[in-house]
């Protein structure tokens, strides 16, 4: 197998782009300090406000300019502020010390929202794409770590729908949890909206994968090797995507100062560790 991607995401994002998006400058997201093709980490490191937290962001160039041309000048909103709206309705809202401080009051309505993907993809058969993210997640009483993580993929359909396919983490010295949301024009759709405590993987590393049938409009879902099978279905065929792995962390415990953390996503049908239904293909339409 090849060391570099054959269907590659460019995590090329800017400083000055992230500005924009995180506009609110007490949420204010900087460059991942490590990107490793489509993988970025970053080491906890003790923040000097904790309820304010430190945050990173990854995605293209592309992207990222995408966004910042659907908030502006009619929206206000920033990415931060889009996430709290969806991880309020995943009920993963920290409740750890007044939460952080991104998660406010300010929401973005449907007709604020033109986001669609800086990737075409194939129209027919079934695509697929993996997010795997090494966190902490085994406390002990009276330990705090409180960091949510919505790796997401947004996307167009055929009829102008803003679709987000997301999978979130949040862990606080109470809640540890792993949950999925499909969403249209940011409303979470997907029926069950469900929670995964019980696959969590203890040792750390969480993976998911989305699976996208282009000739049925149906979206599956795979977390840690389970098949939950179809999770939700479209309003019509998803023309494009695009992807953001955001991360915000909080009130570390000092054991857990210079701990690794980390998130790839997977894009390259080679390197998809999950067992498709048969001629899956990459968001580039290569099969295995």
């Amino acid at each position: 197998m090849s060391a570099w991607s054959v269907c590659p995401y460019n995590f090329d994002v800017t400083q000055d782009q992230i500005l924009k998006i995180s506009s609110v400058s007490s949420n204010q997201a900087d460059i991942f300090p490590v990107i490793n093709g489509q993988k970025v980490s970053f080491k906890l490191l003790e923040t000097s406000n904790p309820s304010k937290g430190k945050g990173y962001l990854a995605t293209s160039k592309e992207f990222a300019n995408i966004w910042i041309a659907a908030m502006t000048p009619s929206t206000t909103a920033s990415l931060t502020n889009t996430y709290s709206k969806l991880l309020t309705k995943n009920n993963l809202k920290l409740s750890v010390k007044n939460n952080l401080s991104s998660f406010n009051n300010q929401t973005t309505t449907q007709s604020s929202i033109n986001i669609y993907g800086d990737k075409a993809i194939p129209q027919t058969g079934i695509i697929a794409f993996e997010f795997r993210f090494k966190l902490i997640n085994q406390l002990n009483t009276g330990q705090v770590v409180t960091f949510p993580v919505p790796v997401s993929a947004f996307g167009q359909t055929q009829s102008g729908e803003t679709i987000t396919l997301g999978a979130f983490y949040a862990n606080n010295n109470s809640n540890n949890v792993l949950s999925s949301t499909v969403a249209k024009n940011l409303d979470i759709f997907n029926p069950a909206n469900p929670i995964y405590k019980e696959y969590i993987i203890q040792e750390g590393y969480q993976h998911i994968g989305f699976y996208i049938n282009q000739n049925n409009h149906q979206i599956g879902l795979i977390i840690n090797g389970i098949n939950k099978g179809y999770i939700a279905m479209l309003p019509s065929k998803l023309k494009n995507i695009g992807f953001f792995i955001p991360f915000e962390y909080g009130y570390i415990d000092s054991e857990f100062l210079n701990k690794e953390i980390s998130a790839e996503l997977i894009t390259d049908r080679n390197k998809l560790q999950f067992t498709y239904p048969l001629g899956t293909m990459d968001i580039c339409g290569v099969g295995s």
